[in-house]
C-alpha cells in the first residue's frame, strides 16, 4: 500500500469531454449568435449566492470558480469550471435561488441563456439534449473523483491535480507545458482545503522538482506530462523522507 487511495488521473475523461464540448458548442452555436454574451474582468462576480436564479451560463472563454459561504462565514470552493462548460443550470430543475456565487478567475466571456431559450432548446434540439446530458454526467464524475480526491487524500495530492485541472482548462489537450493565469496561495489554499502556508511549502517543493515555475504575477507554467508521471509515485512518503533529511 502506497498510503493513497487511488483514484483515476484528471485527463482519464479529457479527449472524451474535449470532443463532446466540442459537438455541444457547434450545437450550441445554430441557436446563438457568437458575440453575444458579456466579457468579465478577473475576481468580478457573475452571480452571488442568493440572487436569483433565471438563467443558466456558458464559458466561451477563461475560466471561473463556484464557491458557498456558510451562515459562518466558512468559505468552500466548489467548482473549478473553463471554456465549453455550463454553469447555473440547477435554475433548470427548478432552484429558484443560487446556492453558491460564481466569480471570473481570468478575462472570460460567457453567455447567458434565459430558462424559456433552455426549455426551446432541449425540446427542439435532441442532439443538443443528447450532448448536454452527456456534458453532465461526465461533469458529475469528474466532481466525485473530486469528493474522494478531498476525503481520502493529501493535500499536497490535491494541490497537484488541482494545478493540473487549471492546465486543462487553459492549454490545449496534448501540450505537456501549460501557462496557466496567475492565481495566488490563498485562492489554492481555499481549493485544495488547507492552509497557505501548506500550499506555499508544497509550490516551493514543486518548483524545487521542476514540476511548476513562476516568479510573481506572472503566468505560472506547469509541466503537466511531469506532474502527472509524479502523482503515479508517493509524494507523502517522499514529504517525510525529506522531513527526516531536515530534522
Amino acid at each position: 500500500m502506497n498510503g493513497f487511495t487511488q483514484v483515476p488521473e484528471p485527463n482519464r475523461y479529457q479527449a472524451v469531454s474535449v470532443r463532446g464540448t466540442l459537438l455541444l458548442a457547434n450545437c450550441l452555436s445554430k441557436h446563438i449568435r457568437e458575440n453575444i454574451g458579456h466579457q468579465y474582468f478577473k475576481d468580478q462576480k457573475i452571480f452571488k449566492q442568493g440572487d436569483v436564479a433565471e438563467a443558466a451560463y456558458y464559458i466561451r472563454r477563461g475560466w471561473l470558480r463556484l464557491n458557498v459561504v456558510s451562515m459562518q462565514g466558512k468559505d468552500a470552493v466548489t467548482a473549478l469550471l473553463g471554456k465549453g462548460e455550463f454553469f447555473g443550470e440547477a435554475c433548470l430543475a427548478g432552484q429558484t435561488h443560487r446556492a453558491c456565487s460564481a466569480t471570473a478567475m481570468s478575462e472570460c466571456f460567457i453567455i447567458r441563456i434565459e430558462k424559456s431559450e433552455w426549455a426551446r432548446l432541449l425540446d427542439s434540439d435532441p442532439a443538443f439534449s443528447r450532448l448536454f446530458l452527456q456534458y453532465l454526467i461526465e461533469r458529475n464524475i469528474r466532481i466525485e473523483e473530486a469528493l474522494v480526491d478531498h476525503l481520502l487524500n493529501s493535500c499536497e495530492k490535491r494541490l497537484a491535480r488541482t494545478l493540473l485541472r487549471l492546465a486543462d482548462m487553459e492549454a490545449e489537450a496534448e501540450a505537456p507545458l501549460a501557462e496557466i493565469t496567475p492565481i495566488n496561495q490563498e485562492t489554492l489554499a481555499e481549493i485544495v482545503g488547507t492552509t497557505r502556508s501548506r500550499v506555499s511549502y508544497f509550490m516551493n517543493r514543486f518548483r524545487k522538482l521542476g514540476l511548476v515555475d513562476y516568479h510573481g504575477k506572472s503566468r505560472m507554467k506547469v509541466y503537466r506530462s511531469r506532474l502527472s508521471a509524479t502523482l503515479g509515485g508517493n509524494f507523502d512518503a517522499d514529504a517525510a523522507s525529506g522531513a527526516r533529511s531536515r530534522g
